[in-house]
């Protein structure tokens, strides 16, 4: 993965929770775009079938709550934080009511974004979902830095951080 330093993100846009379209890095600004397998909201959606038991799928809640106490710093350092899944608008909207997200969740349903840059994906439930990771992307849309894989959802965001602050 880290063969996509230096790339440019797709010129696509993706669907953001709230149904208004948008582009994966944000316009003139640095942008940490995470990817998550699938973020769920209780009583909203359960977890797929055998969740738990999916190396790197727990821990989404994790990562996104860990963003969400850092967005201040990360507005601070001059970088704005999206997520990404592969999950459905409907289903991201109704975790970002759940988590009280400070910023945007960016469905990639039809796995746009997926191909141009060939994300590590797996299946489950019968849904196509990626491995966690990570990149930073510069104002001009060009992949800067990237953590594949994350095995600590938490401590990966502060690693994060530290890239925002060095570059």
């Amino acid at each position: 993965m880290h063969e996509l330093v230096g790339r440019r993100i797709p010129d696509v846009l993706l669907e953001r929770h709230d149904g208004e379209p948008d582009a994966p890095g944000a316009p003139g600004v640095w942008t940490v775009l995470y990817f998550f397998p699938g973020a769920f909201a209780p009583g909203a959606q359960d977890h797929p079938p055998g969740w738990a038991d999916i190396p790197g799928a727990t821990g989404c809640t994790l990562e996104a709550l860990a963003y969400a106490s850092r967005f201040a710093d990360f507005e601070a350092a001059g970088a704005t934080i999206r997520g990404v899944s592969t999950q459905r608008p409907d289903q991201l909207a109704a975790f970002v009511a759940h988590a009280k997200l400070p910023y945007p969740l960016l469905s990639d349903q039809n796995d746009r974004l997926a191909a141009g840059l060939l994300l590590p994906t797996f299946r489950a439930a019968g849904v196509d979902r990626f491995k966690r990771l990570t990149l930073l992307v510069d104002p001009g849309s060009v992949v800067r830095a990237v953590q594949f894989p994350i095995s600590d959802p938490a401590g990966s965001v502060d690693e994060m951080l530290a890239l925002v602050r060095d570059r």
